[in-house]
């Protein structure tokens, strides 16, 4: 792997280093106490929209990208109509209206290749730093608690090395959950997952390295939703997502692989501490963890179902779902979390944001593969990352969204080829 890089690459490398590390997704600039550093990302996003309104317009940027704008405006304007309607605070609006506006902005400025790669290379960075920081904590704990750590919104200490954290209450258990930079490992497995999707449908550039990297990263999560996810995602590449010249034989040996796979995969599950750790909740409705999911997704679709048009506003979320959850009978307890990325878009602003963001989101598979079941492969893959965690206030969805939309470059040509192409946190950390 070469290590030259220009001064382009190095821009925006640079410029994606500093949206992931200074980002609400982290523990430092997301659940942070200190309201001040909480705020650094809103600042830094500010800047970069107003550098990027004076070179954009000089580089005509937006009649180049003709897709992005114009769901960029359907979609501002829709959410701008419904907070007004729900009379929402100034501030919620405005981080929003910044993260959509920040992502757009990147999406016209740069190449979904030239993003790409320098995800990958800033992700193999923090997935490193992860993994040392793990490995420190399980050889001696003591050495992680004399880091310097910071209190997050929950009165929970997270101990640091600033590209990397651990929650303190991991130190006293058999599986040490890593977050990377992020405030929880349920959104660090999110941003793993999406670069181990790039890194395999990468054409001849996929670096086997890297995604060993992010693969033991991954593990160190011990991510429930992680773990399914990638399971899927590897099956459908697996079986789906390479060149069609494969031979019958080699299919049948994949298919077979799979199966042991997945046999393999029940004697873990079922037999082993690690299954139970990690699964074991799947199968308890009274596990706090998978409470807060079922009530993600159900609460969302009464809210849906009820306030189809405009949904409910931000404001009024936690309480309704306090209420709802504690009157339903398919919930064992009551939450005010609403985890679910895709489905609160419906639930808060109404079917005219929601529809918008969940076509860009299954559209962005299209710049992967140009295979009708890949490209709704992915969107499942999206939609069971979506379900544990709501990233209200990061970019990370509207990255995808915008590149999904976007055909200023060269799409696929051919059925058997893959383009080239290279993140409001809960308040207690629901675990994934």
């Amino acid at each position: 792997m070469s290590i030259n890089i220009d001064k382009k690459e190095f821009k925006i490398i640079a410029l994606v280093f500093v949206l992931l590390f200074f980002s609400n997704d982290t523990y430092l600039f997301g659940t942070n106490s200190n309201e001040l550093m909480v705020a650094i990302p809103r600042y830094l996003m500010l800047g970069y929209c107003a550098i990027s309104i004076f070179f954009s317009m000089v580089g005509k940027k937006y009649t180049e990208h003709k897709k992005i704008m114009i769901l960029y405006f359907v979609m501002i304007l829709a959410f701008l109509a419904v907070s007004i309607y729900h009379h929402e605070y100034f501030n919620r609006i405005l981080i929003k209206v910044l993260c959509m506006t920040t992502s757009m902005f990147i999406c016209i400025s740069y190449p979904l290749e030239d993003y790409t790669q320098a995800f990958l290379k800033c992700m193999t960075f923090f997935s490193v730093s992860a993994i040392f920081l793990t490995l420190i904590a399980y050889i001696s704990p003591a050495i992680v608690r004399a880091l310097p750590s910071i209190i997050n919104t929950a009165g929970i200490r997270y101990y640091s090395i600033g590209f990397a954290g651990l929650d303190e209450r991991s130190l006293t258990t058999w599986n040490i959950r890593t977050s990377g930079i992020f405030w929880e490992p349920g959104v660090f497995q999110m941003y793993l997952n999406l670069a181990i999707l790039l890194e395999l449908m990468l054409d001849n550039a996929k670096n086997k390295k890297r995604i060993a990297i992010y693969i033991i990263a991954l593990f160190l999560t011990f991510s429930t939703t992680g773990f399914l996810a990638f399971g899927w995602m590897i099956a459908t590449y697996a079986l789906f997502g390479r060149d069609n010249s494969r031979s019958v034989t080699k299919n049948i040996v994949v298919f077979i692989a799979l199966i042991i796979g997945s046999i393999a995969a029940y004697f873990i599950v079922f037999n082993t501490n690690l299954g139970t750790s990690v699964f074991g909740k799947l199968f308890n409705m009274k596990d706090g963890s998978t409470m807060v999911r079922l009530a993600s997704v159900l609460i969302n679709l009464e809210i849906i179902r009820d306030h189809p048009f405009a949904g409910i506003g931000m404001e009024i979320m936690e309480d309704e779902f306090i209420q709802r959850s504690y009157r339903s009978s398919a919930i064992y307890g009551w939450t005010h979390q609403n985890t679910n990325t895709l489905l609160y878009q419906f639930a808060a602003h109404g079917c005219f944001f929601g529809i918008p963001f969940t076509l860009g989101t299954y559209k962005f598979g299209g710049r992967l593969s140009n295979k009708v079941f890949m490209k709704l492969s992915i969107f499942v893959m999206f939609v069971m990352l979506y379900i544990g965690e709501n990233l209200f206030t990061s970019i990370f969805p509207y990255i995808l969204i915008f590149y999904g939309v976007d055909r200023a470059y060269a799409p696929v040509e051919a059925e058997n080829k893959f383009i080239h192409i290279g993140g409001v946190p809960c308040e207690n950390n629901s675990v994934n």
